[in-house]
């Protein structure tokens, strides 16, 4: 059930002749927000927000809702051309390099008066993205409802040998803004690249590195190994960037308490019990 304000349901109740569209909001890992609306106008919100028409067109199943204990669920699929970018990027090739993992959409659906004015806004769905499949013009959405987050163990704190926490996440506490910084490549191949940064031996080892620029711009890869100035990726990447384009690359973590303490001075945080014996089955 959805939960309307009490002008909607006026509005609603006092007419039989209006309009409505869908609106789309993809929220990036990164903060980035993309938005826009089914309709052949773009179409601004009270709050400031504008959805645009200028871009990938969206087909939808219907919103699956259900009082059972399961997850709840909508398939949105995209049709997108060469001109349908995100910060310059297609879409497609977002998508290709894992730019939709850990993304959220949420729709909205918009009620119009008769010149295309939004009048009121009903939020209906919104979860995170999981395994976008595309080929040729087609990228196709799968999205879970919010409460796909309970589906964890319990408890959700148990004894591991390493750190259970990911990395400048909210209970690692590390501020990622502190770590991360701003390269240019010098040379490279798929899957070595030189830069103009120096560090310290397998510093950035089980890191990222996010091109900024150039034909690999918006993609992400995790680095395998990095020594003085150079990176090896864990997976080449499609193609070898080229000298000038720049990057943002951060360091990893092993999740051992040496790593948290002497690396990130985040000791404190470090949920690690490499003490406790690990789980054995004796057979007799």
């Amino acid at each position: 059930m959805k939960n309307a304000d009490e002008s909607l349901i006026k509005y609603l109740a006092g007419t039989t002749d209006f309009r409505m569209c869908d609106l789309y909001e993809i929220t990036l890992f990164d903060g980035a927000v993309f938005r826009y609306a089914d309709y052949d106008r773009d179409i601004k919100l009270s709050d400031g927000r504008l959805f645009s028409h200028d871009g990938p067109g969206f087909e939808r199943d219907k919103i699956s809702l259900t009082a059972d204990e399961v997850i709840d669920s909508l398939n949105v699929e995209l049709t997108i051309d060469e001109t349908d970018k995100m910060n310059g990027v297609n879409i497609m090739q977002i998508a290709r390099n894992g730019g939709f993992d850990d993304a959220q959409l949420s729709l909205y659906r918009c009620f119009l008066d008769e010149r295309g004015n939004a009048l009121y806004v009903l939020e209906l769905f919104t979860g995170e993205i999981e395994t976008p499949e595309g080929g040729g013009l087609k990228l196709s959405l799968d999205v879970n409802s919010l409460a796909n987050k309970l589906n964890n163990n319990f408890p959700t704190r148990c004894y591991y040998p390493t750190c259970p926490f990911s990395l400048y996440d909210g209970m690692c506490g590390v501020n990622l803004a502190n770590y991360k910084k701003t390269g240019t490549v010098s040379s490279a191949t798929k899957k070595i690249i030189n830069s103009n940064l120096s560090f310290a031996d397998g510093y950035y080892e089980q890191g990222g590195l996010e091109f900024l620029t150039g034909a690999l711009a918006g993609t992400a890869h995790s680095i395998r190994y990095s020594n003085n100035n150079s990176f090896e990726l864990l997976i080449e990447a499609e193609s070898a960037p080229s000298a000038g384009d720049t990057f943002v690359v951060y360091p990893g973590c092993d999740k051992t308490p040496d790593t948290c303490r002497d690396k990130f001075n985040n000791f404190s945080h470090n949920r690690a019990t490499p003490f406790i014996p690990i789980k054995e089955t004796s057979v007799l």
